[in-house]
């Protein structure tokens, strides 16, 4: 609801993996997920032309974050006002 009367002029999913760049399956599998993210977010009807994916390798620190939150998409939208559209 919050986007309701905006275009989304970008978005950009990153893909934080502590695995994203150790083994090709798992790269796989975290290209996979920011796939699945935007795919949902289409399905939604919020896409934009450019659309971008990064997948970052990153070292977690286990004392400040649980293993799952070593895999995740952090979704970044770009939203303007759509006057007249």
């Amino acid at each position: 609801d919050r986007l309701d009367g905006c275009a989304i002029t970008e978005i950009k999913a990153d893909v934080i993996s502590e695995e994203s760049h150790t083994e090709e399956d798992l790269a796989t599998l975290s290209e996979a997920r920011a796939d699945a993210v935007l795919q949902a977010l289409k399905s939604n009807g919020i896409y934009a032309a450019d659309t971008q994916t990064d997948v970052s390798h990153v070292k977690i620190d286990t004392a400040t974050y649980t293993r799952p939150m070593a895999r995740r998409v952090e979704v970044h939208v770009k939203a303007v006002p759509s006057f007249g559209l």
